[in-house]
């Protein structure tokens, strides 16, 4: 098995499922005292409700019985050739209409979240993945959460990709958070990859960075500022907005209309999922393109990876659309690159069937006879940060490719329509929007 990605919460591997289908392992890291984390319970509850082709799908929750080791627990998901961000700094070529897909993807699958009440709290490309056949999910619902009466912790969300209503300390913020966020992504999609609001590691700063582009804002533009900690121990010198002006040279003024109203200070007034799905950018030439157009890009491009070759000088990533290159590979040493620990080079975990909602408590159990082999991958791709995927399948059937195929028809075709269709809710029918 490959590491191919680490955070706070856990690290993720990639491995071959006993089917021969390649997976990635995310294992949940336990506190030493308070045993497993509450929010590995809150992550595997969200990811059992949720069905979508732009949510990336959780298989199946596993445990281990090697030697030594008997107890550890791992979230199965579909592995993904590249995440947003790895594309974005491996350089390989995204037209418009490609970049167009990718962000109204994106906006589906939060559509689809928000409209269950859910917050995802750490939208970034690098929980955005992509697959060569088209397939974009929105990954990571660690810090994901049911959407309350307020008293959220505000610290949440990457720093570069944090709402301004967070940074002033808001604790009763809502779904716009993640909106935010999107527009953050958005502004890298529009420029192939320059990060709009880079901050140098404190929330002070990311604030500077934020007003430098946005203007500063007053009770008059944001009602309510004054009531935040955070803004009355920070009086900023007054800027003006120049969102508009450093996007002047795009091509597109339905774009820079969709960024400007995305990256709003005052978080009523920015664009929900469901607004930013009928702005007029989604309508106009080019159109995004089709799954089927999606190019096949070589190699794997993920953020980690990208991490990986900068810290041991590996070089820039290669690969892209038609080129030559190792993507995501590792070219470092064998002595220098992460390697599983001798006993999971061959790991046998016990599947947990998520489908009759009894499957997670037999983990606290003894392990069964039964044991499914999880092969050693040679890969060495980067996978971003945990990811934490939605959409429960019992076992560890293939994933079909075509969200179509899963539900019975409709799928991708029914985007070809503008305006809302509403179906019948339940685990993945016709509920989201679709569009062209």
């Amino acid at each position: 098995m490959q590491l191919i990605g680490e955070g706070t919460y856990g690290s993720v591997w990639l491995a071959r499922a006993p089917n021969g289908t390649r997976v990635a392992l995310k294992k949940i890291r336990k506190e030493k005292k308070e045993g497993f984390p509450i929010t590995a319970i809150r992550e595997i509850k969200i990811l059992k409700a949720l069905r979508h082709p732009n949510i990336v799908q959780l298989r199946d929750v596993v445990s281990s019985h090697v030697p030594g080791r008997e107890g550890d627990v791992f979230m199965v998901f579909e592995f993904c050739d590249h995440d947003l961000t790895g594309l974005l700094e491996s350089k390989v070529p995204l037209s418009d209409a490609l970049c167009k897909y990718y962000l109204k993807a994106i906006l589906e699958g939060l559509y689809h979240l928000h409209s269950r009440g859910i917050l995802h709290r750490d939208i970034k490309g690098a929980n955005i993945l992509v697959s060569n056949n088209g397939d974009v999910r929105i990954a990571d619902m660690g810090l994901a959460r049911n959407v309350s009466k307020g008293g959220y912790t505000n610290r949440v969300v990457t720093l570069w990709y944090r709402a301004p209503e967070l940074l002033w300390g808001a604790s009763d913020y809502d779904a716009k958070i993640d909106m935010w966020s999107v527009g953050c992504l958005f502004a890298e999609l529009l420029t192939r990859g320059t990060v709009l609001f880079p901050g140098k590691n404190t929330e002070l700063d990311q604030l500077n960075q934020i007003y430098a582009v946005c203007g500063t804002p007053d009770e008059q533009s944001v009602p309510g500022l004054s009531k935040y900690k955070c803004f009355q121990q920070f009086t900023p010198a007054p800027k003006k907005r120049v969102l508009r002006q450093l996007f002047a040279s795009q091509k597109s003024h339905a774009a820079v209309d969709l960024l400007d109203k995305l990256l709003c200070l005052n978080p009523a007034e920015r664009l929900s999922a469901e607004q930013a799905l009928d702005h007029e950018y989604f309508f106009e030439e080019p159109l995004p393109i089709q799954p089927h157009q999606h190019p096949n890009f070589q190699g794997n491009c993920h953020e980690y990876g990208s991490k990986q070759r900068r810290r041991g000088g590996g070089g820039p990533p290669g690969g892209g659309g038609g080129g030559g290159g190792a993507g995501g590979r590792d070219n470092r040493p064998q002595q220098q690159q992460q390697q599983m620990p001798g006993p999971y080079d061959r790991i046998n975990v016990v599947p947990h069937s998520l489908g009759g909602g009894g499957g997670f408590q037999q983990l606290a159990g003894a392990a069964p006879a039964a044991a499914a082999p999880y092969a050693a991958q040679p890969h060495g791709h980067g996978y971003g940060a945990p990811s934490n995927p939605p959409g429960p399948q019992s076992g560890l059937l293939p994933y079909p490719s075509s969200f179509s195929q899963q539900q019975g028809g409709g799928g991708y075709q029914q985007q070809q329509q503008r305006g809302p269709q509403h179906g019948g809710g339940g685990g993945g029918g016709g509920g989201p929007r679709r569009y062209h």
